[in-house]
């Protein structure tokens, strides 16, 4: 009896994917991309990400009621260090 190839996680991807990506992405957008291609898993496909990585956090609140935020969570990466932010990501193909 021959073993039949399955996939492990059984809802895991076994076959060739892409992943999309435009100028509209930022944050998580932009660092799932750029891990997508570090990692090779696949092409990515679209136009250039727009650079913004660092994220806000709606902290404190005044008085009148409205908040401030301020830049505080970025994202590292072993291939690039910080440059994905004001940079973005640049697709395989176009």
């Amino acid at each position: 009896m021959a073993c039949v190839p399955e996939a492990y996680p059984a809802y895991s991807i076994a076959r060739p994917i892409v992943a999309l990506i435009n100028a509209h992405a930022a944050r998580d957008g932009e660092m799932f991309p750029h891990a997508f291609k570090q990692m090779k898993l696949g092409a990515v496909i679209g136009t250039r990400t727009w650079g913004g990585v660092i994220g806000i956090w709606p902290r404190h609140s005044l008085v009148d009621g409205t908040v401030t935020t301020q830049p505080e969570m970025a994202a590292c990466f072993s291939d690039v260090g910080w440059q994905v932010e004001n940079r973005g990501v640049e697709p395989t193909f176009t």
